[in-house]
């Protein structure tokens, strides 16, 4: 009933963008929990289904950078078995710049929330000094399709992922590897130095979740909903806990 009235009604229907995600101060989050099945074939004997449960738990990027009484977000941070952080590009200063985006609200500095998140987790499970993390994290850079300038002819980013029948993981590094260059031009080269340093395992990704900016506020593009690339971190981490296939050269 929420993914519907908050996610599938306003987008597919009402044709208007979701509301920004509020501060667990203002409001409690609700987890989404969803059931996924594959089909795992054996070699002997038949087919089985194996199930996945899922749960989502959506904060805002400042309650990770200012932690202030997020006593449920550490609870829910040290449960997750996989973290994914999504990088608005538009919170960037060169960013901004080059697509004339104004500021009507503050900023929240990415690079702060990356170092924060580490520290939230070593708190909670009392970890020392230095140490990197085991939960994986994924890295999204959202918003591709208003950077596409800022993309050679040739990068994997132009190109359609390649995840038929698994995560395929050469693509995977293409894009780890695309987006890591970007982020040292068009952010900060020390912001891959505070993951790698905070996390034993991580990788970038760069996604659209509705293909093309919205017309204003209240209107979405009249192309409607494109989302491009976006299951490529949840398919990472699916592979990653073996409940799909990793399709390796």
């Amino acid at each position: 009933m929420r993914y519907a009235r908050d996610f599938a009604t306003p987008l597919f229907e009402e044709g208007r963008p979701v509301h920004q995600t509020p501060s667990a101060q203002r409001s409690t989050p609700e987890p989404l929990m969803f059931s996924l099945r594959f089909r795992r074939e054996r070699l002997i004997g038949p087919a089985r289904v194996a199930p996945v449960v899922t749960v989502f738990y959506d904060t805002a990027g400042e309650d990770v950078a200012h932690a202030r009484a997020m006593d449920q977000l550490i609870g829910y941070l040290d449960a997750a078995e996989g973290i994914v952080l999504l990088l608005d590009p538009v919170q960037m200063p060169k960013v901004r710049e080059l697509v004339g985006a104004t500021a009507k609200t503050g900023f929240t500095e990415q690079l702060h929330v990356v170092n924060r998140l580490g520290e939230l987790l070593r708190e909670r499970r009392r970890g020392t000094a230095g140490e990197r993390l085991r939960t994986p994290l994924a890295v999204a850079l959202t918003k591709v399709d208003l950077l596409r300038d800022t993309f050679g002819p040739e990068s994997p980013l132009r190109q359609p992922s390649r995840h038929d029948g698994g995560y395929d993981e050469a693509d995977g590094r293409d894009v780890h590897e695309e987006v890591r260059g970007w982020l040292d031009r068009w952010y900060d080269p020390a912001f891959d130095r505070t993951v790698a340093n905070a996390f034993r395992t991580y990788r970038y990704f760069g996604l659209s979740a509705l293909g093309a900016a919205p017309v204003s506020g209240t209107r979405l593009s009249p192309a409607g909903v494109h989302p491009y690339r976006l299951e490529d971190p949840m398919l990472w981490l699916l592979a990653r806990f073996g409940a799909i296939r990793t399709r390796r050269k």
